[in-house]
């Protein structure tokens, strides 16, 4: 009989915990100790890599919105709050990139048609 080692990933979210267990899985794979590498796959997940995930999975679902959607966070989202772990992120960090690429589409706008011109 064979045993395998038990590690925590911290978290009760299924989804976390598939992420966390690719990431471990990928360290120990990759050479790294397996002491080690639970404490870099435990590490809080940025938000760039979370949406990476999570455009990758809308991609591979065939959504049609994906490609807007990549574009969208990687021009506004990830520049921003990319580095920040997600339990980081707060309500007036979303706010002010909305707010932000409200003001860049009115710009567009106002220049595509020409106002104030």
């Amino acid at each position: 009989m064979t045993t395998r080692p038990l590690y925590s990933l911290g978290t009760t979210d299924k989804s976390l915990a598939r992420r966390k267990l690719a990431r471990l899985n990928a360290l120990i794979a990759a050479g790294h100790d397996p002491l080690d590498a639970i404490d870099t796959a435990n590490a809080p997940e940025r938000v760039k890599d979370y949406a990476e995930a999570w455009l990758a999975k809308r991609e591979a679902q065939g959504i049609v919105m994906a490609a807007d959607e990549r574009r969208n966070i990687e021009r506004h989202v990830v520049p921003e709050l990319g580095h920040l772990p997600l339990c980081d992120v707060r309500p007036s960090h979303v706010r002010t990139i909305l707010e932000s690429a409200v003001r860049e589409a009115r710009a567009r706008v106002i220049c595509t048609i020409g106002i104030g011109a």
